[in-house]
């Protein structure tokens, strides 16, 4: 599979210190706020621009990524939508931007919308949720400010997309915090499990809620989500996983049995596999400066995450009844210090849990309906 999606990393260094926050668990923060100069943006589509041309590629996908990428002035994204001219001319490209949207004004939001870069902002529910793990430096709340920025985001017209890590304090008020998120105008949510695995956690085990709770964090928003039936809201997890009930192909990364179409780059241009991965990969695979990216694509370390690497799913995984829909999650969650991923799923419980509950009722709301399903071959 071709390399199809970058995850910029525009800043190392952020406003905020979320104390789940990944990048800084593995080493790849910055306590000194670190920025990807203009040269290295543009070395950056130049070398895209090449292997675009040379793999016959119509599309491409950047995610605006950090630390916090709204520490750039607005400068540098002008400088984006610039190089995309020069660069990728024919080229349909995405922009994804995540923020924790402290620094979110109207004039950014604005430019963001202008520009066409689609912005999505990190919010883990009402603000005694939020502030539990979402803090500043000095361990201050952030809420107020997240939410001034929701306000700057919706005043210019964009459509409000939330990213919510689940933390313990989340845990029973899957319909209220799905609720609050609607209060808002939310039209997509992304609810984010701690990265965990065989070789560590971001939440301390101590605290980590059981998998039954997350289960039934998802059950509760699933249930929410279906009765308010309307088909402009998008809860990403559990979209995926009735699309897959139903036979259809999902959308999110974490369903896919190849990891390799996904680089990240550095502010100082260096490239690394899927930044969920840079805990088990910490060397980079090459620079912008030096490395073309055909070569960065046959690098023996995005061979261990393509597609038919028997490093990737565990025998058995594959064997289970639940694999078509689960796919073994996010390949990060079964990673060992052998830098292997065929192990199970950290959260294999909660999923197959969220399974069964999305499938009875699917197969309820077809019986209600009065069409019978097909019996099976």
């Amino acid at each position: 599979m071709a390399i199809t999606h970058a995850i910029v990393k525009v800043t190392q260094g952020c406003n905020i210190a979320c104390k789940y926050c990944y990048v800084d668990h593995y080493g790849f923060g910055s306590k000194k706020l670190i920025l990807m100069d203009i040269d290295v943006l543009e070395s950056l589509f130049s070398r895209i621009s090449e292997y675009v041309q040379s793999q016959e590629l119509s599309r491409f996908t950047f995610y605006w990524h950090g630390g916090e990428p709204l520490l750039q002035p607005p400068s540098f994204y002008e400088s984006v939508y610039e190089f995309q001219q020069k660069y990728l001319p024919s080229t349909k490209v995405t922009h994804l931007l995540q923020t924790n949207g402290v620094r979110l004004t109207r004039h950014y939001a604005r430019l963001l919308k202008d520009l066409g870069i689609v912005t999505s902002i990190s919010l883990d529910g009402p603000p005694e949720v939020n502030d539990a793990l979402r803090v500043d430096h000095a361990g201050h709340p952030t809420s107020a400010k997240v939410i001034q920025g929701i306000e700057a985001l919706r005043s210019e017209g964009h459509p409000l997309q939330i990213l919510c890590v689940l933390g313990p304090a989340a845990m029973r008020r899957g319909a209220e915090i799905y609720r609050y998120f609607r209060s808002m105008d939310t039209v997509w949510m992304d609810f984010l499990l701690p990265h965990a695995s065989l070789q560590h956690t971001t939440i301390d085990l101590a605290s980590m809620p059981s998998q039954r709770e997350f289960a039934q964090f998802f059950i509760d928003v699933y249930d929410e989500w279906m009765d308010e039936a309307n088909s402009e809201i998008c809860v990403r997890r559990l979209r995926d996983y009735t699309q897959l009930l139903l036979g259809a192909a999902p959308d999110t990364c974490i369903f896919s049995d190849d990891c390799s179409y996904i680089i990240t780059v550095l502010p100082d241009g260096s490239i690394y596999p899927c930044d969920d991965l840079l805990s088990t990969f910490p060397e980079p695979l090459g620079t912008l400066q030096t490395h073309r990216l055909e070569t960065i694509k046959v690098h023996p370390t995005l061979c261990k995450v393509c597609k038919n690497s028997t490093l990737m799913f565990a025998k058995e995984c594959l064997e289970c009844d639940y694999f078509d829909v689960c796919r073994s999650g996010c390949t990060n969650f079964r990673s060992d210090k052998n830098k292997s991923f065929a192990n199970k799923y950290f959260y294999c419980e909660m999923s197959t849990l969220i399974i069964d509950h999305i499938r009875s009722d699917l197969l309820r709301r077809l019986s209600e309906s009065g069409i019978r399903p097909l019996p099976s071959s």
